[in-house]
């Protein structure tokens, strides 16, 4: 039969299989011909089902999704089993997968409710079968219902395409879990049972004939999350575990498995795969939102154009990854003529808070924030008292901005640490053990925070490949990726200073030196100057407090001079950025969070115009107790021949700040001798130039 005939019907008074038979054929009438010839020739009735299920179960994964639930939960016994035809092709594939079942079955219409045999079929005119076998092969007409079923709905023009409504498929299935019509059973696996699954045939009609409707409504997922590295898969399953369906695709399809083994593993979470960028596009509810989360640069491009072919006008895109400023910037205003939405959004907090709640950084379409601001809300870090670490960060590339000027902090907050680690270690001579607790006593305080923190747990692991601690062996080469220099170039150009951020640079250069510094060590040792230059007796309990002073104070100035660096550039650019609210974001999920924020966002609170955070009194105020134990610090290590660019950087950017007056009038002076400059007097106003040389040469003579 022709498919446009695919009508289902409710059963009145179902009896054993001749009802099942019924709805079982009347799900395979309403599938496409090709499909029909593979149900029709498949060796067992799990065959059947694997093959719909390979058909779409990628194509409709999130609707198979919330329907195996219930189908899962699903063991019931068969009911009479009187009557079935065994000679035909589909009667005979049941029955040769469960022999036990069929074994009895007589066939089915060979008498009627008056007793009479009846072997004449009148469709075919011919004699030694009826009409009731040809229909159970090839579909039963419309006007050829058995009486004891009705229609629901109105009787449709027969010559048109004839479909059960979603109203009426819930209505069957209904039917199929109270055991009106027939009962259920498990067909994923080849055995002898006593049951047939007759609600995946249901469900697998169902999903072809409404699959488009569908997709466009409830059953597809809410978001899609593109690039499956460690950052993609790990927010991908928190999304998922936040209750959003999401669909997820990665070039290397590999990492698509991967993530959707990862899901089943960690709750059968609502995570749904592709391996085909057309099908995950497809697989979104509209307005799409996909989320990017490749490597900067090209990659990000040639993901955007393998996606947006499959887009259209009002979808989104966001970019999670650590990208430049300007290339998103750039990619908003090529999407826009597209039609699609654009946002650079900033996600920090590592592996582990991708996956439990990052701190997110959008910017860009205030309406494409609107559409995944939900999300968000769920799947960022939660702090007690101020809530989900996101905010709208403002327009075009800001969010990618102040991601970077993020890890440049970050950067200055690891070599800050670093370097009271060295001071501790090669001045002080703290064990790893020791080390551990003091780190760790220091997380207890004002210094609490997630590098902190995990600097003890790092002292506190032990070599599994060998003896002693691990940190002993790893190799002192620090690596990057680029957002560091970014910062330092930005500060240039800005004219911001940012010494600490931009010394924590210079130490990761240094360091990626190492076999020059192998050679130079030994240079230097053969002319008797060793790593320490001088063993000096030291009171431990007081150089930890010291160091502890010191770490805080540097710290205070590596954050100062980030929030000015983001000043500046939301001023030249329009943004309007909140610096307290930044703050607020910062406090949870993201790699620099730490509970003194909470002290920069009451600052910027209490007082918006801020022009460094150095000078407002509750900062002022730490910095000046603290800043001789700093200098402390700073000298003993300068004395011991220890290399302190942060704190040192630190320190002589608060010296400087906090001067009225620096040498900077003899710079000036040498710009207008050799360059004619000229140069502004602090007791007039205007610009001045003398000729220096001149008056030079008449001293002289």
């Amino acid at each position: 039969m022709e498919p446009s005939s695919h009508q289902l019907i409710f059963l009145k008074n179902p009896s054993g299989l001749s009802a099942m038979i019924l709805l079982l054929l009347g799900v395979l009438n309403s599938v496409m011909p090709e499909i029909c010839g593979s149900i029709l020739y498949d060796d067992s009735a799990q065959d059947i089902w694997k093959d719909l299920s390979d058909r779409f179960s990628q194509t409709n994964a999130p609707k198979i999704y919330q329907l195996k639930r219930s189908i899962s939960s699903s063991n019931q016994s068969l009911r009479s089993n009187k009557t079935m035809p065994r000679k035909e092709k589909v009667p005979n594939q049941f029955s040769n997968h469960f022999p036990n079942q069929f074994s009895n079955s007589k066939p089915y219409g060979s008498t009627y409710r008056n007793g009479k045999p009846h072997l004449y079929c009148d469709h075919c005119k011919t004699v030694g079968h009826y009409k009731e076998t040809y229909y159970k092969i090839h579909g039963y007409p419309l006007k050829n219902f058995h009486a004891n079923a009705i229609l629901v709905g109105p009787v449709p023009n027969s010559a048109a395409p004839l479909t059960f409504t979603m109203d009426q498929y819930s209505k069957l299935l209904s039917m199929i879990d109270s055991n009106s019509i027939a009962p259920q059973a498990n067909l994923t696996e080849k055995r002898e049972d006593s049951s047939v699954n007759y609600r995946h045939f249901v469900l697998t009609n169902l999903l072809f004939v409404y699959g488009e409707d569908m997709a466009e409504t409830k059953n597809l997922t809410r978001i899609g999350l593109a690039g499956l590295a460690v950052m993609g898969q790990n927010l991908a399953l928190n999304i998922a575990e936040k209750g959003f369906p999401i669909s997820v695709y990665n070039r290397t399809t590999s990492r698509v498995d991967e993530t959707v083994e990862r899901a089943k593993q960690e709750g059968d979470l609502p995570l749904f795969g592709y391996h085909d960028p057309e099908a995950f596009v497809q697989s979104i509810q509209k307005p799409r939102v996909i989320i990017m989360l490749v490597k900067a640069g090209a990659p990000v491009d040639q993901t955007i154009k393998t996606l947006s072919a499959y887009m259209e006008k009002g979808d989104c895109i966001i970019d999670g990854g650590n990208e430049w400023y300007e290339n998103t910037e750039r990619r908003e205003k090529a999407a826009a003529e597209l039609g699609l939405l654009y946002l650079g959004m900033g996600v920090s907090g590592g592996e582990e808070g991708a996956r439990k709640g990052p701190s997110m950084m959008p910017g860009g379409s205030i309406e494409a924030y609107k559409y995944i601001e939900d999300i968000l809300l769920k799947v960022a870090a939660q702090v007690p008292d101020s809530g989900p670490c996101v905010t709208y960060i403002g327009e075009g590339g800001s969010g990618n901005f102040v991601k970077m000027v993020h890890n440049g902090i970050e950067y200055g907050d690891m070599q800050l640490i670093a370097e009271a680690y060295d001071v501790l270690k090669s001045v002080g001579k703290l064990t790893n053990e020791e080390l551990h607790s003091v780190f760790s006593e220091w997380n207890k305080g004002e210094l609490l925070s997630f590098l902190v923190e995990i600097t003890a747990d790092i002292f506190g692991i032990k070599d599994d490949k060998g003896d002693g601690y691990l940190v002993d062996k790893v190799l002192d080469k620090t690596g990057m990726k680029g957002t560091g220099k970014w910062t330092v170039q930005q500060a240039a150009d800005l004219s911001v200073a940012g010494p600490t951020i931009a010394s924590s640079l210079d130490a990761r250069f240094l360091s990626g030196l190492k076999e020059e510094r192998v050679e130079a060590a030994r240079v230097f040792k053969s002319g008797g100057f060793g790593d320490i230059l001088s063993d000096q007796a030291v009171d431990k309990k007081k150089l930890i407090d010291d160091v502890r002073q010191a770490l805080y104070a540097s710290k205070i100035c590596s954050y100062a001079q980030g929030m000015n660096l983001i000043r500046a550039k939301s001023v030249e650019k329009g943004w309007d950025l909140k610096l307290g609210e930044l703050a607020r974001i910062w406090k949870g999920g993201c790699i620099i969070r730490a509970v003194f924020l909470d002290r920069i966002k009451k600052a910027y609170d209490r007082n918006s115009d801020l022009a460094n955070l150095l000078v407002d009194p509750e900062f002022a105020k730490e910095i000046i107790d603290r800043q001789s134990a700093w200098r402390r610090v700073v000298c003993l290590a300068i004395n011991s021949g220890i290399s302190t660019p942060g704190m040192s950087s630190s320190l002589a950017y608060f010296d400087s700040y906090r001067r009225e007056r620096l040498p900077a009038n003899l710079v000036q002076a040498q710009r207008d001798y050799f360059g004619a400059h000229t140069y502004e007097r602090v007791d007039m106003e205007g610009s001045f130039h003398t000729e220096w040389f001149k008056i030079a040469k008449q001293l002289t003579n």
